[in-house]
């Protein structure tokens, strides 16, 4: 195998992924719309391109050392197909197990809503008598606004209307999606794991802004939101869900009593520009090494067919002559 294509189809997406711990921070100072969407399309091509390294190499490896451990229709197929179903299975294997526990959670609050709602129609706000200072958004076929008593009771009224705009925010920007597929890229690449972190507040934030701008009061917004998460210090809670108080509250107050940040489209494409040349790299770098793959098979081909016998310690060569 072509060492400069190994080094690149295994270290490309790392070197992508350490960048993209870095482009993380710079993006905090972006619009949290744009940081959520580049963070997402980061995680989501960088841990692609990283199953698509380790499956070319892992089906090359397969096939030119175990080969007599693999049934007789994969041996004969070429690498590339092989590595395409091991793509496949492999990311699907990974991205489920990575999801299933946040999925699990959710399906829990979703039952738990689900109950608490009854006959009511869907897409409301559901106020439930519990202590705990805790609102948040369900997702699924009947999406519902949880708000718990413990913190609806402690606000005012323009605060709670912040805290329901904000939970609608998260069901109507499908803010669970970003943060599962950022999750499902952690999986496939654990250097991503801290994009998972930098979606959660990213989210928070984009839901904060969309509630200021339907209040009409930044402030009110700040105060909220650092409110839910003192009274939340007092009993913690915690579930699959977008809470209101989750976050760093003191970063998105603060965020929250200075202008709108800039929204740049512009960082959107340029990820996009970035992923797709990633993706490339690193798929032609994989023909590279299957190229190598096929050079190593038909020299050890042409090393194992016999070219002379040994007879009683002698060497005999064999010549054939062909009669016209």
């Amino acid at each position: 195998m072509s060492a400069a294509a190994l080094l690149l189809v295994l270290g490309l997406p790392c070197l992508a992924a350490l960048l993209a711990r870095r482009a993380a921070r710079a993006l905090g100072r972006t619009h949290p719309a744009t940081a959520t969407w580049c963070l997402t399309l980061l995680s989501v091509g960088i841990g692609f391109a990283t199953c698509l390294g380790i499956a070319s190499v892992a089906a090359d490896l397969l096939l030119l050392r175990w080969s007599s451990l693999l049934p007789a229709v994969l041996v004969h197929l070429p690498p590339g197909s092989l590595a395409t179903c091991a793509l496949v299975l492999g990311a699907a294997l990974l991205a489920v197990t990575g999801a299933l526990p946040a999925g699990c959670a959710a399906a829990r609050d979703w039952w738990a809503a689900h109950r608490a709602l009854g006959d009511r129609p869907a897409g409301g706000v559901l106020l439930l008598s519990d202590d705990a200072p805790e609102a948040y958004a369900v997702a699924g076929p009947r999406s519902v606004v949880v708000v718990h008593t413990g913190l609806f009771d402690l606000l005012a009224e323009v605060e709670r209307a912040v805290v329901v705009a904000h939970e609608q925010a998260h069901l109507a920007r499908h803010h669970g999606v970003h943060v599962l597929a950022a999750r499902t890229g952690a999986v496939l690449n654990p250097l991503l794991r801290p994009l998972v972190h930098a979606v959660h507040e990213s989210v928070e934030r984009w839901a904060d802004e969309d509630a200021a701008d339907r209040v009409g009061d930044r402030a009110a917004a700040a105060r909220t939101v650092a409110r839910a998460s003192l009274a939340r210090r007092r009993a913690s809670t915690g579930g699959g869900h977008l809470a209101m108080s989750q976050g760093g509250a003191a970063a998105r107050a603060a965020a929250l009593v200075r202008p709108r940040p800039p929204d740049r489209r512009a960082a959107v494409l340029a990820v996009i520009a970035s992923v797709v040349a990633v993706n490339l790299a690193v798929g032609d770098a994989a023909h590279g090494v299957e190229d190598g793959y096929e050079r190593l098979r038909r020299s050890a081909a042409t090393s194992a067919e016999p070219s002379a016998t040994t007879r009683n310690g002698r060497i005999a060569i064999t010549v054939t002559q062909s009669t016209h």
